[in-house]
């Protein structure tokens, strides 16, 4: 089916560009690109309104962008801020835009704000018109109520109660897919609001007031999927919340209420289904929520077409698709002896979608777990050596190597592009969405010197072995003025046809460095490998892994006290 175009009628009351501030939330996951597309949208398409403030917030600072993130928001003109704005640790997070547009409201000059889900594309120019709020009504049923039969009336009159009002005080709208009949129930992803009215406040203030409660809809069975993905059961539970919040929050602070017209906040994803009519109208706003993930973007193209969007912004849409493209990722550890064992199933269970590969002593004790868990017999010391037999590390003295991690590595590129090593006593929060890692050695940028400058400042009792495995491999000790020390704990190598190399100078250079009972300066010896297998070592690419990752370092691991 296509959706024919015809013009809405011209509305005489606009509010000024400088009038409004667009406000948006992201973090360092599937929201990144999604910002981005959204932000260059308002740029590209916005008409009057393409130059107004755009504001971009994270409100979850361990997802925080990194800087080259937010190079790329700032090269369009956006204004960006991390702050410690949603601290509750929930899964619902949608409580994001609660608090930012709370902190907006109190922080921000422009007398109007225009809140965005990330997840919006801006296709032609919006007529934002003045009003005290205006809002699209939900696509569908979901959280709201339908009147006083409907089971979730009661939720619904609880939420009034805190906002001081009743349940009738609340219009009834049409739902703009099922048709459904419904309590004023507003989609929270665009939203035009007077600031210094209390809306904002009052959304904030009524969710709290359910969430500190436990009161929630669960109007939603199984499932949700948004455009981050399946948000998980707990989520789901509190999936409609915010926009009970903010629909009980408006009828209380004002009746100056705009509904937008089906040209804004058009659900892509609904429309999917080539069957879903659409009223015919000129498309504004596009919410395509899930639609440009990898596997669905061949919809949203569709959709685009079918809602009569230019060949233009259908152009500009298909050429920033490939920012959301995903990384082919496995991640690997190394697990030997019990406290490993231990630190690496809690490691693997903080990202349980990904593919893990975890070389061990113990498989067994991974049985029933998605984990690829291998057998693997050390070939050179592990933590129990260290801490009973072998020299002490640390203290400048240079940290245990444990070489035999090139082989979590080589058993994970078996089936993936990219395999991303970490420590087994490391610990992953809210792991990001991972773009594809550039060919070759990808690290923390730890520490950024040539092996010859990290061993003058640590560790230089290495330097002599180093020299002569320099000479063994190259000819020449000069190579460590020019290979990089590569900070060990978080690495990752990404197949480009010289991965064998890689791991055979790796494999070469730790024999020779255990023969001569060097059991340090792992980093060094990567490094070295890289320079072999002629990779430049990429600094940045693991900017966003690494600020979601703690590495609980201090050396090796003890077995707790068996008492």
């Amino acid at each position: 089916m296509r959706f024919l175009r015809r013009r809405a009628a011209t509305v005489p009351d606009l509010l000024a560009p400088e009038e409004i501030a667009f406000l948006l939330c992201v973090e360092a996951n599937e929201l990144e690109p999604q910002a981005r597309m959204l932000c260059e949208s308002i740029r590209t398409f916005g008409g009057r309104y393409r130059r107004a403030p755009i504001i971009a917030v994270s409100p979850r600072p361990h997802l925080a962008l990194s800087s080259a993130g937010q190079a790329k928001l700032e090269a369009l003109g956006v204004t960006y801020a991390s702050l410690p704005l949603n601290l509750t640790g929930s899964t619902y997070g949608t409580i994001n835009r609660i608090v930012a547009g709370n902190w907006a409201r109190a922080n921000l000059a422009q007398p109007y704000l225009v809140l965005l889900d990330t997840d919006m594309l801006m296709v032609a120019e919006p007529q934002f018109v003045r009003a005290d709020v205006g809002v699209r009504p939900v696509d569908g049923k979901g959280s709201a109520t339908s009147g006083p039969d409907d089971p979730l009336d009661e939720y619904w009159g609880r939420l009034c109660e805190f906002a001081g009002i009743s349940l009738d005080d609340l219009p009834m709208v049409q739902a703009t897919i099922d048709g459904s009949r419904l309590r004023a129930a507003y989609n929270g992803g665009f939203v035009v609001v007077r600031r210094d009215l209390s809306v904002l406040e009052r959304t904030h203030d009524i969710f709290f007031a359910s969430f500190e409660r436990g009161l929630r809809p669960r109007g939603f069975p199984g499932e949700v999927k948004a455009s981050t993905g399946m948000v998980g059961l707990e989520a789901t539970g509190w999936w409609g919340s915010s926009q009970a919040a903010l629909s009980t929050a408006i009828w209380s602070s004002t009746s100056n209420v705009h509904e937008y017209g089906p040209a804004y906040n058009i659900p892509a994803h609904a429309l999917a289904d080539a069957a879903q009519a659409w009223p015919a109208v000129e498309p504004v706003l596009v919410h395509y929520h899930y639609l440009a993930q990898p596997e669905y973007q061949s919809h949203l193209q569709d959709v685009l077409q079918r809602l009569g969007c230019s060949e233009t912004v259908q152009e500009w849409v298909n050429a920033r698709l490939q920012w959301f493209d995903r990384a082919d990722v496995c991640l690997c550890t190394l697990a030997i002896h019990a406290p490993y064992r231990e630190r690496a199933l809690q490691l693997c269970a903080d990202a349980p979608l990904m593919p893990w590969v975890v070389l061990t002593d113990e498989p067994d004790d991974f049985a029933g777990s998605t984990v690829r868990a291998i057998a693997h017999s050390p070939t050179g010391p592990m933590a129990v050596d260290y801490l009973e037999r072998l020299a002490p590390t640390g203290n400048s003295r240079g940290a245990a190597a444990y070489h035999d991690k090139r082989f979590a590595l080589m058993h994970a590129l078996q089936h993936h592009d990219t395999a991303v090593f970490l420590d087994a006593d490391s610990r992953l929060a809210d792991l990001p969405v991972l773009a594809p890692f550039p060919p070759g050695l990808s690290v923390l940028p730890v520490v950024r010197r040539t092996i010859a400058e990290h061993l003058q400042v640590a560790g230089s009792w290495r330097l002599p072995a180093f020299d002569a495995l320099a000479i063994e491999l190259t000819g020449s000790s000069d190579v460590l003025h020019h290979a990089v020390w590569c900070h060990e704990a978080c690495i990752a190598v990404t197949k480009n046809g010289d991965e064998a190399t890689f791991f055979d100078t790796w494999g070469r250079a730790a024999a020779f460095m255990q023969d001569r009972e060097v059991y340090s300066g792992e980093g060094g010896v990567i490094g070295l490998a890289a320079h072999m297998a002629g990779w430049s070592v990429d600094f940045d690419a693991m900017v966003t892994l690494g600020q979601a990752l703690h590495h609980e370092g201090g050396g090796p691991k003890a077995a707790p006290d068996a008492h």
